[in-house]
């Protein structure tokens, strides 16, 4: 893509005098409004587009901008910010240096001062759960919420990150945030490959219409000696390194051990955890059926955990239903039976109807002619439409009697039943042993409610740290001593100074909880450099 940023470029400046419908929650997935008031135009921008969009300050660079964006979870390439920010010039939301300052910065409110110590931990949660690591993020989130619950925006990215981790039990399928920040990104590309192009036709067009030949760069035609001259020579260069090399020589031995590496270990600490531990909690309300899983079962992710009991929905429901029947006939009684006569005639109608369309449904099947059963099943479902009309009509016939009256509380309870005659599991929406299991066949749940807890310890989460002045990186490989036993686990990532990596426990020879000492084999390092 042409006229891309380098990472030395300084990038432009966001337009201070717009206007932000809505603020950014959660993860930043969701659309936000910004205006602008002196062309009245507005544009849906994603909530971590506008995070984007408030590092362009004028001073840093695009390198700059790529660091800051990777520490909150945004993974924005180079490429990507050259198109994000010709999708901005386009828009004209970018300010000029030539422009008259603005009087009353409105696009970004005042920002509440967070401690250090704060606004890290909140990055970490916000880069976890940009990253699906959401059970982490959970965690890191409970922690600060416990030590700051005033914040809000921890408090926004907590029901984000709660409602993707109840989404498998209820049976969504929700994207990634990944999955949301590659498709916008995509469309940067696009827009800045569609400038590129509309420029370098512009290009091409001013070309055409100028007679006057391009102007060469005097440099390229004068011959090399004349255009830029060449650097004299230093006296005495290969004298030099000989002097250095015979001074070397006379220092012997102690300049060599200063360079030598001798083997070294670096020492920290770890304690291991489970990789996942989470409360599952209920998705909606109902009663509980057959429960499938015991305590101490291993459960995959979307195993069934237990299912609805719709049979006990069933019977709540008509019991409801009766109720309603007979509150509607002591309405009829008060004033209001003619018109839920009227509306009941044209339900028993429609069920009547209904009926017969499916009577014909199930001959056409029988006989099996495809156009026929087409047929019959619109049929079908145009009747079920008009059923459903109808009783909301006998509904609002009764209910309209008084409201808040004992007759439209009926009514309102039987409706928050009917969902849960549909038949449906609950399933596991993460990995691990089932323990601290709360409910039984029976049992009326509430959303929100505890079933049990998951604990994946299959695979241990290590978390290490080092001893004060050691280091490690990313990539190296620490040796743990497990009670008496010598296991090496890789670094795949460092958060804050705290290194992360994974322990294969499919055998259960480790527990979560564990704590010892690590090493980590530095390769070698010389005495000069343990002074340096």
């Amino acid at each position: 893509m042409s006229d891309s940023l380098n990472p030395e470029d300084v990038v432009p400046a966001f337009r201070s005098d717009l206007k932000l419908a809505d603020p950014v929650q959660g993860a930043g997935e969701k659309l936000v409004t910004v205006a602008d008031p002196v062309s009245g135009k507005s544009m849906a921008f994603r909530g971590f587009e506008l995070s984007i969009a408030r590092m362009l300050n004028g001073q840093r660079t695009a390198g700059e901008v790529i660091d800051a964006a990777s520490q909150i979870g945004l993974p924005i390439s180079l490429e990507g910010l050259s198109g994000f920010v010709k999708k901005l010039r386009s828009l004209d939301f970018l300010s000029h240096p030539l422009d008259a300052p603005v009087g009353e910065p409105t696009t970004w409110g005042e920002r509440r001062e967070w401690p250090d110590e704060v606004r890290a931990r909140y990055q970490v949660a916000l880069r976890e759960a940009r990253s699906n690591d959401l059970l982490s993020a959970k965690q890191h989130l409970d922690e600060l919420l416990r030590d700051a619950p005033e914040l809000k925006e921890a408090r926004d990215l907590q029901v984000w990150v709660d409602e993707r981790l109840r989404a498998p039990a209820a049976g969504k399928r929700l994207p990634t945030f990944t999955d949301v920040f590659g498709v916008v990104e995509r469309t940067w590309f696009e827009e800045g490959e569609r400038q590129s192009e509309a420029n370098a036709a512009e290009s091409k067009r001013l070309a055409s219409l100028s007679d006057i030949p391009a102007a060469v760069a005097p440099a390229a035609e004068a011959p090399v000696s004349e255009a830029v001259e060449a650097p004299k020579k230093k006296g005495g260069g290969v004298g030099k390194i000989i002097a250095v090399l015979l001074v070397l020589v006379v220092a012997g031995a102690g300049a060599a051990a200063a360079l030598y590496p001798i083997p070294y270990l670096a020492k920290g600490t770890f304690e291991l955890q489970s990789r996942s531990a989470l409360n599952v909690e209920v998705a909606r309300e109902g009663v509980v059926g057959a429960v499938a899983v015991k305590e101490g079962d291993w459960v995959e992710a979307g195993a069934r955990l237990f299912d609805y009991d719709n049979e006990a929905a069933r019977k709540r429901l008509a019991d409801a239903e009766k109720k309603v029947v007979e509150l509607q006939k002591k309405s009829e009684k008060s004033g209001a039976g003619k018109k839920l006569g009227d509306a009941k005639k044209k339900l028993e109608k429609a069920q009547g109807d209904l009926k017969d369309a499916q009577g014909d449904l199930e001959k056409a099947k029988t006989k099996g002619k495809k156009p026929a059963i087409a047929k019959a099943e619109k049929k079908v479902k145009k009747l079920e439409g008009a059923v459903a009309k109808a009783q909301k009509a006998v509904d609002g016939a009764g209910s309209g009697v008084e409201k808040g009256s004992e007759l439209e509380k009926a009514i309102a309870e039987r409706e928050a039943l009917r969902p849960q005659v549909e038949a449906a599991p609950f399933n596991a929406p993460v990995a691990g042993f089932v323990s601290a299991l709360k409910v039984k066949q029976g049992d009326p749940v509430k959303t929100g409610s505890v079933v049990c807890h998951l604990d994946d310890s299959k695979v241990l989460s290590v978390k290490m740290a080092m001893a004060k002045g050691e280091k490690m990186a990313e990539g190296q490989t620490a040796s743990l001593s497990v009670e008496g036993k010598k296991v090496d686990v890789k670094i795949e990532k460092i958060i804050n100074g705290e290194g992360k990596g994974t322990l294969d426990n499919s055998k259960g020879g480790f527990k979560a909880g564990q704590k010892g000492d690590l090493t980590i084999d530095t390769g070698g390092r010389t005495l000069l450099s343990k002074y340096l």
